[in-house]
């Protein structure tokens, strides 16, 4: 009897883990822009991205963790404000960071990757943190 109820529990997760799916990995592609208003026209202003600790970068389907120093800071300088809409095609005067593995229509783009991110300026070194990480 008891080996039974072992061998019905033993079929019960069986049969349960068989019918949970495991969610698929996406890697989505970001695009992180950046614009400024109110500002003079001869006023330029570097807005910088740095890694804490360590930032993953895709490898063949895989996130290890990456040693691609260029990814752990990216700047982008604008001068004067946006005045512009960004779009797909055309960001105008709008820079920013996006992944290496993703297309890049935008010409002022620097390269991040997965992490965890202290974001500044050199205008009022006001900063804040974004976490680009599932």
């Amino acid at each position: 009897m008891k080996k039974c109820i072992i061998l019905i529990v033993l079929l019960i997760f069986v049969l349960i883990k068989s019918l949970t799916f495991a969610q698929e990995e996406l890697v989505p592609n970001y695009l992180f822009l950046f614009g400024q208003i109110n500002v003079q026209s001869t006023t330029t202003i570097t807005h910088t991205l740095t890694a804490i600790g360590a930032y993953w970068e895709l490898d063949n389907g895989d996130l290890p963790i990456s040693d691609n120093s260029d990814l752990a800071e990216a700047s982008a300088i604008i001068t004067g404000s946006t005045t512009t809409e960004p779009s797909f095609l055309d960001p105008g005067e709008w820079y920013g960071f996006l992944f290496p593995w993703t297309p890049n229509p935008y010409q002022y783009t620097d390269e991040i990757a997965y992490g965890f991110y202290k974001v500044t300026n050199s205008y009022n070194n006001d900063y804040f943190y974004i976490d680009i990480r599932d």
